[in-house]
């Protein structure tokens, strides 16, 4: 029997794997025209699709006990958090990271990075022309009236971050091939960015991105050179902890040291969330499977996590990222600590990838390719392991 699935499942491969590149390139076109100024009517229909694809594509692959322990857990999370809530994120993304198997991961993201990329320049181009989406936004931006940049994507804050992300990500995808003069032409883009948008997440994200893989090609560690010592991937994983508590912290007290720092690093967001009429996202609101009342849209992103999806789910995804920590520190992968650690304090105070978009989500992509090599079956059964 189990040959005869094998063999069915062989036969289908092609098949599946086209359905799961449709899946993705449909989920970065849904990303776009969220970006743009244009409602889109069937965007529910088309997150149904796109999850029937991957699951089809899920059907048509093998996986060990290691896998369908991690898919089981989350599968479950998954619906339980729908029925609870109404969301059904985590369903889509259990589908999503499930059916990147066997697919090689940075022809995933390379994908992601040409086709956010290309969106993105079409919305610029649209704006630009005057064909369609404003170019700048006038209103009072930090207590004065001011113009910002855009560029079709709705909002400043919105249009930068995008940039930035794509930047991450494509410095990520093309290690060997960056110069370091490369990098001098980003950094140059970044502050006219800035200036033009003001968007001071989006240009963090950016120069972290740019600095980060300056240090990494001054020290020539190039994609898959490996090197020796912990202590770095330690410290980075304290900052990442030591960032996301805060953020927590924040939502739950409200003294001197929030106050101090909402005022200067989070630029008000915890203010954000006690002027809510019910205090929304703060402890108050959190419940262990989220509640169908949780709705509002804020910036922390990982308060949102818990808020949106429950305590229980938030700290599964939460321990899948730690999880994900511990494989980069085992295999010595500083361009994974990169992404890992720029997404992890980014996410302590912009929600971009805490949303229904999967195709904002490059962690969800790593994960796939990160978790096979953390052996949970292998705990769980208390059976030896090197993980």
């Amino acid at each position: 029997m189990k040959e005869k699935i094998r063999t069915v499942r062989e036969r289908l491969s092609r098949p599946a794997k086209a359905a799961f590149w449709l899946g993705l390139l449909i989920e970065i076109v849904i990303l776009i025209i969220d970006k743009s100024n244009y409602i889109n009517p069937i965007e529910g229909q088309l997150f149904r699709v796109t999850f029937v694809l991957f699951v089809l594509k899920m059907l048509c692959t093998d996986y060990d006990r290691n896998d369908l322990l991690y898919i089981g857990i989350f599968a479950v999370l998954g619906f339980i958090s729908w029925r609870v809530t109404g969301r059904n994120e985590i369903l889509r993304e259990t589908a999503f990271v499930a059916a990147c198997r066997g697919i090689d991961m940075r022809k995933i993201l390379k994908v992601l990075f040409f086709g956010t990329g290309i969106g993105s320049m079409f919305l610029i181009f649209l704006s630009v022309t005057g064909i369609y989406g404003g170019i700048s936004v006038t209103a009072n931006f930090d207590g004065y009236v001011t113009t910002r940049y855009c560029f079709g994507m709705g909002n400043p804050n919105s249009f930068e971050i995008m940039i930035g992300m794509i930047t991450l990500l494509g410095l990520f995808v093309y290690t060997d091939r960056v110069k370091i003069w490369h990098l001098f032409c980003l950094f140059i883009l970044d502050g006219i960015l800035f200036y033009l948008s003001r968007s001071i997440m989006g240009a963090g994200v950016m120069t972290a991105a740019i600095l980060w893989t300056l240090v990494l090609k001054l020290a020539g560690r190039n994609a898959g050179r490996r090197t020796h010592g912990t202590g770095r991937f330690i410290f980075w994983e304290l900052v990442s902890a030591a960032a996301m508590a805060f953020g927590f912290y924040g939502a739950v007290y409200d003294n001197g040291i929030v106050k101090l720092l909402d005022d200067t690093i989070f630029t008000g967001r915890f203010a954000s969330l006690r002027g809510f009429n019910r205090h929304d996202g703060m402890l108050s609101t959190w419940h262990l499977f989220g509640s169908r009342l949780n709705e509002k849209y804020f910036d922390l992103g990982w308060v949102r996590l818990v808020y949106w999806y429950g305590v229980i789910p938030a700290a599964a995804i939460l321990a899948v990222l730690f999880v994900m920590f511990a494989v980069a520190r085992k295999r010595q992968d500083d361009w994974a600590l990169m992404m890992l650690t720029i997404l992890t304090v980014f996410t302590v105070m912009e929600a971009h990838i805490v949303s229904q978009y999967i195709a904002r989500n490059y962690l969800l992509v790593l994960a796939s390719a990160m978790l096979p090599q953390a052996d949970l079956a292998g705990y769980i059964t208390g059976r030896n392991s090197d993980q």
